[in-house]
């Protein structure tokens, strides 16, 4: 035998070729041996194999046979094919129906399986006798919610429901039967059309019988039978007199109340010449930008009214409870509003419209609660809007369930749909959103995976940092592709859309205290629908981060456009921007020859008024703050008491004549003319 070192040194040292082809010869008869002995060796496993799957189909097939034999024997003796799981052939049975259904059964072994009594579906052809024990298990259970693998003496009753609710939903159910189960408390055997049609048929019918009772028509507050009639009531009269009411629903109900006729949407807002944005140069996006719009509201500071410079600017105030500082302005908005009224004896209710209102888990939210537990003496009502539908359905179901809004005293209007200006098209606009099912799958990613998501609740509260993005949705879709890329990831809903003046009118009882504002960038849009002529809310508060950011060109105007309604603007404040009702008497726009519009102060030091020397006082706890401030306290209530210039030019003392004292004291005649 001949090594490969032999070979390889017979080659280097070129000896006798004879000598170098027998070494050759000896190496290639040994490599085909060895060739062979593979192949044989393969094809003996693949024999095996081969002898080993025979042996398997053959013992396979002779339990199928031998199943089958059993089955035909129990249907024979049974009645019915439906085996019990504890039975031998309990796990069979179950595995061919799931074979069959799966379409991964041989069609022989179908047919033999249904020839030996065998059927597809549980208690299939067994109806009532399913029925009874549906019955049984609400009897006992109080309900006819069944858990996924439930089994009623021994039979998988939860994969029967869920068949006879697929059946029904394909309209493959007799009618009597779908009666029979939902008569047990069966839901989901209707689509969402048909059982909209009959609520709206139930809910005509109570109306009818109601109508024909009292001879009026029923409050809108008011119950009847359990049932929120007036609300419904209200609701349909708000669809006709947008036009959006069906005609035969249109025609049931006026048959019995008058409907109101149908109001055209009042004309879009448009400047009557060029956007006052068109006269400014906005700067790119930045902390010149951020500054250009400070410096845009920054006049506006010094003639705030009284109220709000005291309780939402200053937090000076004390509110009912003395709670202390709040994170968002949001809260203070609402309580300062409240503790205006209450301050001048006005126990008529707050009215709180807020338009994207999203789940409502919101700083919203969170003052109307504290509000009804400090300022409970004032009712509150509330219209809450909101365009997706997932969020609406929530949003109801945050409001029901939060103690503080249940009893007298608080009542919430849940409107779904959009509201804007000009976006309507039809009464019908399109609001963009992402598909939930990714946010879903984000969410239990986090859950699931916490190591590679450390921080993905690292809240105060311990809640989802990325729960944000269930309020994502928008008129324009663009506005969600920085956080989803991808154009299958958006999707959107075709809604109800109407004006903001109509909302109020139709919800809000034609007024409105406070109008917060939240439509991802359009914010605008809801602020020029709203009638600021007649309804005249005190406050307005719209999100403006967006707009900065992407529309500079229409915040810069809508600000304006406050103005030239009566009211101040203030903001950014954090990401929004507040519009304050001025309800200062409005003075002759007239300004004297040769006098400045805003003229100076007299160049004399304010002397310390008594009211800052008492509040300051040794031994009170702002003067031991004052003390160890250097005095800021003392001279920040002095240096408060200022006196602010009309846009005629003359001047006001807010703290006087907000009282009816004497206008601008100590002020020379010349100062005091217009």
């Amino acid at each position: 035998k001949t090594t490969n070192r032999e070979w390889h040194y017979c080659l280097r040292l070129h000896r006798a070729a004879r000598i170098c082809t027998a070494t050759a010869r000896r190496h290639r008869r040994a490599g085909a041996l060895q060739l062979i002995g593979r192949i044989a060796r393969a094809a003996m496993r693949r024999l095996g194999l081969l002898l080993l799957a025979l042996a398997r189909a053959q013992n396979d097939q002779a339990k199928w046979l031998e199943n089958l034999e059993q089955l035909a024997v129990f249907v024979g003796e049974r009645g019915h094919p439906d085996v019990p799981l504890d039975h031998p052939l309990g796990k069979w049975l179950a595995s061919t129906r799931a074979s069959i259904r799966r379409g991964t059964l041989d069609a022989g072994r179908v047919a033999e399986f249904r020839a030996a009594g065998g059927l597809v579906h549980p208690m299939e052809g067994r109806w009532d006798d399913a029925h009874v024990l549906l019955t049984e298990f609400v009897r006992r259970e109080g309900h006819a919610d069944v858990p996924p693998a439930h089994r009623e003496r021994g039979v998988p009753l939860a994969a029967w429901l869920r068949r006879q609710k697929r059946e029904a939903l394909e309209g493959l159910m007799a009618p009597n039967r779908v009666k029979m189960l939902e008569e047990l408390g069966v839901t989901g055997l209707r689509s969402k059309t048909e059982r909209k049609e009959d609520t709206w048929a139930r809910n005509f019918d109570l109306l009818a019988r109601y109508v024909a009772q009292h001879k009026t028509e029923p409050g809108r507050s008011e119950v009847v039978e359990g049932k929120p009639l007036g609300t419904w009531l209200a609701s349909q009269k708000v669809k006709a007199a947008r036009g959006d009411l069906l005609p035969e629903r249109s025609k049931k109900l006026s048959s019995v109340i008058t409907l109101p006729s149908v109001k055209k949407s009042a004309p879009s807002w448009t400047w009557p010449g060029a956007n006052p944005s068109e006269s400014v140069t906005i700067p790119p996006l930045g902390n010149s930008r951020s500054k250009f719009f400070t410096e845009q509201t920054a006049p506006n500071l010094a003639t705030l009214p009284e109220w709000y410079a005291n309780c939402v600017h200053r937090k000076e105030t004390t509110l009912q409870g003395n709670p202390g500082r709040f994170r968002d302005e949001q809260i203070y908005h609402v309580l300062c509003l409240l503790e205006d009224k209450l301050s001048k004896k006005d126990l008529s209710p707050l009215v709180v419209v807020q338009v994207g209102s999203n789940d409502g888990d919101d700083a919203v939210r969170e003052a109307l609660i504290y509000a009804r537990r400090h300022y409970s003496s004032i009712p509150i009502k509330v219209v809450l809007v909101e365009p997706t539908q997932r969020n609406f359905e929530r949003l109801k179901k945050v409001y029901s369930s939060t103690a503080a809004f249940q009893g007298p005293g608080f009542e919430a209007e849940f409107v779904h749909g959009a509201v804007c200006d000009d976006c309507c098209v039809n009464d019908r606009v399109k609001i963009y959103h992402p598909k939930w099912s990714i946010i879903e799958q984000w969410y239990r990613d986090a859950v699931d995976h916490p190591e590679k998501h450390p921080k993905a609740f690292d809240t105060p509260d311990g809640s989802w940092r990325q729960k944000w993005l269930y309020e994502l949705n928008s008129l324009d879709p663009e506005n969600l592709k920085k956080n989803f890329k991808n154009d299958a990831d958006i999707t959107y809903d075709e809604i109800a859309c109407f004006k903001a003046a109509s909302l109020l009118d139709a919800f809000a009882g034609g007024r409105a205290d406070y109008v917060m504002i939240d439509v991802e960038g359009f914010d605008d849009s809801v602020v020029y629908s709203l009638d600021l002529g007649r309804h005249r809310p005190r406050l307005i508060a719209f999100e403006s981060k967006v707009m900065q950011s992407v529309r500079p060109e229409a915040l810069f105007d809508v600000v304006e456009f406050c103005g030239q309604r009566g009211y101040k603007a203030v903001g950014p404040v954090k990401a929004n921007h507040v519009c304050i009702r001025d309800d200062r008497s409005v003075a002759k726009p007239v300004t004297p020859p040769g006098k400045p519009y805003y003229p100076q102060p007299p160049p004399t030091k304010p002397e310390p008024l008594p009211e800052a020397k008492r509040l300051t006082a040794p031994g009170t706890a702002l003067g031991a703050a004052d003390k160890k401030n250097n005095g800021v306290a003392e001279w920040y209530l002095t240096n408060f008491r200022v006196r602010f210039a009309r846009e005629d030019g003359s001047w006001f003392d807010p703290d006087v004549e907000d009282f009816g004292g004497e206008p601008c004291p100590g002020c020379t005649a010349d100062e005091k003319a217009p």
